[in-house]
C-alpha cells in the first residue's frame, strides 16, 4: 500500500494478526515501528512469565514440602492396592471360568441322564440333582437311590 511518498508493508504475523512497516522513499524502514513491535512482544512475554510465576506460587501454596512426601506415600499405597485388586480380579476370573466349566459339564451330564430316562434305559445309574451326581444308582425296586 502506498500513501503519498510512503510505502506501507502489511505482513501477516505468526499469531494471526497483521504487522505494518513504514518504508520511506529512500528505502529506509521506520525504526519506530520496529521498536514498538519489539516492545509489544516483550510486554506479552512478561505477562506470560507473570502468569506462569503466579501458577507456580499457587502450586507451592497448595502442596507445601511436607505434603509432597504424604502424596508420595499415598501414591505408593494406591499402586499397591491396584496390584492387589488386579491379583484378586485374576483369581476371581479363574474361579468364574472353573465354575462355568463345571456348569457346562453338569448340564451335559444332566442332558445325558434325561436322554437315558426317555429311552427307558434303566441299566445305567440315574440321579435326581446335580449335587447327587457323585454316587447315584438304581435300586432293585426301580426307584433312584443315592449313596450317602
Amino acid at each position: 500500500m502506498v500513501l503519498e511518498d510512503l510505502r506501507v508493508q502489511k505482513m501477516k504475523r505468526a499469531g494471526g494478526g497483521w504487522s505494518y512497516t513504514i518504508v520511506w522513499p529512500d528505502g529506509s524502514v521506520d525504526e519506530e515501528a520496529a521498536l514498538t513491535r519489539t516492545q509489544r512482544e516483550v510486554f506479552a512475554q512478561r505477562q506470560r512469565i507473570g502468569e506462569l510465576m503466579g501458577q507456580l506460587r499457587g502450586f507451592d501454596q497448595m502442596v507445601p514440602g511436607e505434603s509432597v512426601q504424604a502424596l508420595t506415600v499415598e501414591n505408593t499405597t494406591l499402586k499397591r492396592r491396584v496390584q492387589q485388586l488386579t491379583r484378586e480380579h485374576r483369581s476371581l476370573q479363574e474361579r468364574l471360568e472353573s465354575a462355568r466349566s463345571n456348569l457346562r459339564f453338569a448340564d451335559k451330564r444332566i442332558a445325558d441322564l434325561e436322554a437315558q430316562l426317555l429311552e427307558g434305559d434303566q441299566s445305567r445309574p440315574v440321579v435326581t440333582s446335580v449335587a447327587d451326581m457323585h454316587a447315584p444308582y438304581l435300586c432293585r425296586s426301580g426307584t433312584i437311590c443315592i449313596s450317602a
